[in-house]
């Protein structure tokens, strides 16, 4: 069975939608995030009327919050990984499509494919680019709420740092490693 260009035509439709859906899911989780983020300290700040915290002597139930925001934080960051690396996918499958169309274009449509058509753009990870910032950011943030509540439940810096670097560390490695075994698995 051939392929013809209407069924094509639909394909890249749907696949255009599932690329917004997730680019949409990834924005909203890291605003419930943000949320998650915030909206702790700020109640606490209004109940308790304090203007200043300090991080290294939280009481139990502030270590409690920090480490469920933590928690939460690791949670949102791995699903959206997920839905930026199926984002990532979803836009592959679309220059597959694309490729498709170019196959039978004259040399002057040619000239209006700006757009790679090739099925191993764009990477799945590549450093300062697509989602690489924002996961950055909540892998640095989800590190820094480690490394609070190792310094709060061990008093001592030193266990605060070592979080810090090990969380940060383990989110990126688990971000690259996931990202390599697509990159083997819909190889161009």
């Amino acid at each position: 069975m051939a392929l013809s260009e209407p069924f094509m035509l639909a394909e890249y439709n749907a696949m255009y939608g599932l690329v917004k859906l997730h680019q949409d899911a990834v924005v909203g989780f890291f605003r419930v995030y943000l949320a998650i983020l915030v909206v702790p300290f700020t109640a606490i700040a209004v109940i308790k009327q304090q203007t200043q915290i300090v991080w290294d002597q939280l009481s139990d139930f502030g270590i409690a919050v920090v480490a469920f925001i933590l928690i939460a934080g690791v949670i949102i960051f791995r699903v959206c990984v997920e839905h930026q690396l199926k984002t990532i996918l979803y836009v592959r499958c679309i220059n597959s499509i694309r490729k498709f169309f170019a196959s039978s274009a004259t040399d002057d449509d040619k000239a209006y494919l700006l757009l790679p058509i090739t099925t191993g753009v764009p990477p799945f990870f590549k450093p300062g680019r697509d989602f690489f910032w924002e996961s950055t950011l909540m892998a640095f943030l989800n590190a820094t709420l480690a490394g609070v509540v190792a310094t709060n439940m061990f008093h001592a810096i030193c266990a605060g740092i070592a979080s810090f670097v090990l969380i940060g560390l383990l989110q990126l490695v688990w971000y690259h490693r996931v990202a390599e075994r697509l990159e083997q698995k819909y190889r161009a």
